[in-house]
């Protein structure tokens, strides 16, 4: 059922239904913000300085309404502030199919800076965190028997070239953090993405845009020139 309804000004609207029966009734009441109607304008500044302050000047419009306007200032040290929603988000997603794992285990990685960035830090109060247990990724289990990375079941037939050709990537990426890749894994992930980029198919729905990115990926990930670096105990 519609119900057409016409606000005049910002606050909270509050609906609520009631059902009955000569025996029984039942209600639910459901509360609806209603905002201000405004357009928000944002700018960022950025640069170097060795003075002990900076002004800024700001221009406010001309036809700014009345009681709506305000500002707000974001100062960040760095243009990797503000990191704080994307970060945590990856760290507490809780559907862990094998893109997710592998997100998890490259963002966690030592040499991601990101996570200096992050206040308080991102393994507070998850001191099992997935993001700090690369070892909790088990790529066995995501493995198609041809070779390939599925997000879910690992069959042949939901096998995605993509997704297969990042995962070669990250374990790249990895390596040179210092975890240890299973050997059986990538050899025959590699054997997979060889087999791709010699016969160049993909599945159906694939653009030829999508064909030219899987390949470009797969050829990165076979390029391997990260120089070996000591191994650390974890194990993905």
């Amino acid at each position: 059922m519609w119900l057409p309804v016409t606000t005049v000004s910002d606050g909270s609207l509050k609906l609520t239904a009631i059902a009955s029966d000569k025996l029984d009734k039942d209600a639910l009441a459901q509360t609806l913000p209603v905002h201000k109607r405004v357009s928000l304008d944002v700018a960022a500044s950025y640069g170097t300085t060795l003075a002990p302050g900076i002004d800024e000047a700001l221009q406010f419009p001309a036809d700014m309404m009345p009681n709506v306007g305000e500002v707000s200032v974001t100062l960040a040290p760095t243009v990797l502030g503000n990191l704080d929603g994307a970060m945590r988000y990856v760290r507490d997603y809780p559907y862990l199919c094998w893109e997710q794992r592998l997100t998890k285990a490259l963002m966690a990685r030592p040499t991601t800076s990101s996570f200096a960035a992050i206040s308080p830090p991102i393994s507070s109060g998850r001191k099992r965190s997935p993001c700090r247990r690369p070892s909790s990724m088990m790529p066995r289990a995501f493995q198609a028997p041809n070779g390939g990375m599925a997000f879910w079941t690992p069959d042949d037939a939901r096998v995605s070239p993509y997704l297969s050709a990042a995962t070669a990537l990250a374990f790249n990426r990895l390596r040179a953090a210092g975890y240890r890749v299973p050997e059986d894994v990538e050899k025959h992930l590699d054997d997979y993405l060889q087999a791709l980029l010699r016969s160049n198919t993909a599945p159906t729905f694939y653009s030829d845009g999508m064909v030219s990115s899987v390949r470009a990926v797969a050829l990165q990930a076979a390029r391997r020139t990260q120089p070996p670096v000591p191994r650390r105990s974890a194990a993905l």
